[in-house]
């Protein structure tokens, strides 16, 4: 077994002592008259198989008493840096191919990054949260990789509304920040002006890298090394994409995550497992002999009680918290004004006072049919609330269809909430299954009323594949979970903490098998005197 060793080897000697002793110690046999040749054959077969039970018992006892553990060590950072990384997305980024070698060389700035807390903003014709800051690296290169240019628009280039938007990202208690801004073109939009950008960023004590790519005359230069010497940091240019990798490894080499590390280990005892063995040979060895020897008797009562002494061991809690999904419906029947203004915006500022009121990672995930990564697991609120904020059924294809197995399915949490119109859903007792396989708890919040409502799209009454009027009311699901409809509340106490630990196994169990030993040795040369 990998990784696997012992925390007091040198009683893996006894049995070999044992051995010795079988072999050379002098003892007194007990005198015992037989009838027949047969008879002592037989007797002579047992007394050798007791023998070799007894062996196997002592060996088992004493991997056992050697405690045989395996240990796994995780690091985790006391320190480290919160970093956004914002990235032109205009059409200009098409041109020598930049935007699919920036998204390469932003891929593995990314997993370099250990112990860092990382987000990702868009921009063009308007700055976009893709990601709020996390420590999910995989969600994040989930969505740095189904990136595409136009996403926020083609023609314009919002730098400073990128800026500003970054400042509102960072956690407030975060000491140290550094926003890597990309891009190919000059600012074109009048949404924010500079100043308010720059200011943002020095009030949150922003380190801030600017980087220009292509030719000189596409990108304002002065202002880029303005910012970033304002800020901290530096600027840095290439008219070659390929140049955007040494950029990179400069500034990664630069912010060098030199934090504080701990290392966690996590101890699994197997001593237990040893211990069953032997006591079900002492059984077997009972069952041989057709006697019960007191010795051997009050050893395996021992040996009971260093097994239910297991849960007795030391616990050191190391953190305490929970962790969410919130999957939202964005389906055409959230359009409904049966609650005002509608089911999609009660339920966005529904959401945004659970996040504010409880502790924890939250993960967005958005459904209409597919299922969309809005966010990946993060702690940052604000970042949170942003891309809740710009949240609508326009993001993606519209369509009337929810289907939640599919979205229980990219979920990563084992809380799950549910904020939905739930109209026609499917495959409930899939759904189930799935729940109850993967110990979900699942909190269903249903934005449809009891009286219900049409779904009115620009004046016109929506209609389904069927020509008929669309009507989605509040409907009972025959589904094990928590069921809420708007008007309740969620408190944060209905989700279950992800509690890590760390456990220091009984320190007493070795007496037991020690003592267990003991009257083991006593039975053996007691018989044989």
């Amino acid at each position: 077994m990998q990784n696997l060793s012992f925390e007091y080897p040198i009683f893996l000697l006894i049995p070999i002592l044992f051995l010795i002793c079988l072999l050379f110690c002098k003892t007194k046999a007990k005198e015992v008259k037989v009838s027949t040749l047969k008879f002592l054959q037989s007797g002579y077969k047992r007394y050798a198989f007791s023998k070799v039970l007894i062996f196997l018992i002592v060996l088992f006892l004493s991997i056992a008493l050697a405690s045989p553990i395996k240990n796994k060590t995780t690091t985790t950072y006391k320190k480290s840096y919160e970093i956004l990384l914002a990235l032109d997305v205009s059409a200009s980024m098409q041109e020598d191919n930049r935007f699919l070698i920036a998204k390469k060389v932003l891929k593995n700035f990314i997993k370099k990054r250990k112990g860092d807390n990382i987000g990702l903003i868009v921009f063009a014709n308007e700055a976009l949260i893709a990601s709020a800051i996390t420590n999910d690296k995989n969600s994040l290169l989930k969505v740095l990789e189904k990136l595409n240019l136009g996403v926020a628009g083609s023609l314009d280039t919002s730098i400073y509304e990128a800026l500003y938007l970054g400042a509102k990202l960072f956690n407030k208690s975060a000491k140290e920040k550094v926003l890597i801004l990309l891009t190919d073109g000059i600012n074109t939009t009048n949404v924010i002006p500079l100043d308010i950008a720059k200011e943002s960023l020095k009030k949150q004590n922003v380190t801030l890298f600017t980087i220009g790519v292509g030719k000189s005359s596409d990108y304002n230069k002065d202002i880029l090394q303005s910012l970033s010497s304002y800020l901290g940091g530096e600027f840095f240019s290439t008219t070659n994409p390929q140049g955007l990798e040494e950029i990179y490894s400069k500034i990664d080499s630069l912010k060098q995550n030199n934090a504080l590390k701990e290392y966690i280990t996590n101890i699994s005892y197997y001593y237990k497992y040893f211990v069953i063995i032997a006591i079900v040979l002492i059984v077997f060895y009972f069952l041989i002999n057709k006697e019960i020897d007191k010795f051997l008797l009050v050893s395996i009562i021992v040996l009971i009680a260093s097994l239910l002494n297991l849960n007795n061991g030391k616990k050191d809690i190391k953190s305490r918290f929970s962790e969410v999904s919130i999957i939202l419906d964005i389906s055409q029947t959230m359009l409904a004004k049966d609650v005002y203004p509608n089911r999609l915006e009660f339920a966005k500022f529904q959401i945004k006072k659970l996040i504010d009121k409880c502790n924890g990672a939250f993960e967005i995930l958005a459904q209409n049919n597919k299922t969309y990564l809005i966010s990946p697991k993060t702690a940052n609120k604000e970042g949170l609330k942003l891309l809740i904020n710009k949240l609508n059924i326009n993001i993606v294809p519209s369509s009337l269809e929810f289907n939640l197995l599919n979205a229980l399915k990219q979920s990563n949490s084992k809380n799950i909430v549910v904020f939905s119109s739930f109209y026609k859903i499917k495959n409930l007792k899939k759904i189930q299954n799935y729940i109850n396989r993967h110990n979900i708890n699942l909190i269903a919040y249903s934005l449809a009323t009891k009286k219900g409502s049409v779904i009115k799209i620009n004046n016109n009454l929506l209609l389904d594949k069927d020509e008929k009027i669309v009507f989605s009311k509040y409907k009972d699901l025959e589904l094990k979970a928590k069921f809420l409809d708007y008007k309740s509340p969620i408190e944060c106490d209905n989700f279950k903490s992800a509690i890590y630990e760390l456990k220091e196994a009984n320190s007493s169990f070795y007496i037991y098998i020690a003592f267990a030993l003991v009257l083991i040795f006593i039975s053996l040369f007691r018989v044989r005197r």
